[in-house]
């Protein structure tokens, strides 16, 4: 592995134990409740839900399925449509002890293309849904940008281990970790 990271001029891992980062996540899940969830019923009441039937639900749980593929599809998209490298690059997966489901980019990236790369599922599929919710008072909408804001917790923490790095800093994304490794320049 040493050869390997010199080869690539690999100077520093940045990462977390996946445990370690469901754990923040979970710690964030009661705030996050609080100011997602808990206004919109203060607004609209819980009569949202006089609309709900058997046969919605059955297509919500169904949406969220799709969802879950949906998510590490947009991570892969933004590494393919903005790198060099492409869709050769990318891999997926789902880690054995979480069950999460991953996309795996195994090119060189700029931190600002990481950034990006983590956090478009969570405006896309979360926050958007979040608001969209809120014109048209539907609770189906409301609790699919939940899940997929909750669920979008590690991506966030990906986000958060670049706070220290430039936004050119080049770096890999880690193959079995959270987290990434920082690359040297070649010219220094």
């Amino acid at each position: 592995m040493e050869e390997k990271n010199k080869e690539e001029n690999i100077h520093e891992e940045v990462s977390i134990p996946v445990e370690e980062a469901a754990r923040w996540v979970m710690r964030n899940v009661f705030p996050f409740s609080l100011v997602a969830l808990v206004p919109f019923f203060i607004v609209f009441g819980f009569s949202v839900f006089s609309g709900v039937s058997l046969l919605s639900v059955m297509l919500f749980l169904l949406l969220v399925l799709f969802g879950l593929v949906f998510h590490e599809l947009l991570h892969a998209l933004v590494f393919v449509v903005f790198s060099r490298d492409g869709i050769r690059k990318v891999s997926f997966g789902i880690e054995p002890k979480t069950r999460s489901p991953w996309c795996h980019f195994k090119g060189e990236m700029s931190v600002l293309l990481y950034r990006v790369g983590a956090l478009t599922p969570f405006f896309v599929m979360g926050l958007f849904p979040l608001i969209y919710a809120w014109f048209i008072q539907s609770p189906g909408w409301l609790f699919y940008g939940y899940i997929f804001s909750v669920g979008g917790g590690g991506d966030w923490v990906s986000f958060f281990l670049t706070r220290n790095l430039k936004w050119n800093d080049k770096i890999k994304d880690h193959p079995s970790k959270l987290g990434f490794y920082i690359v040297k320049s070649t010219e220094n």
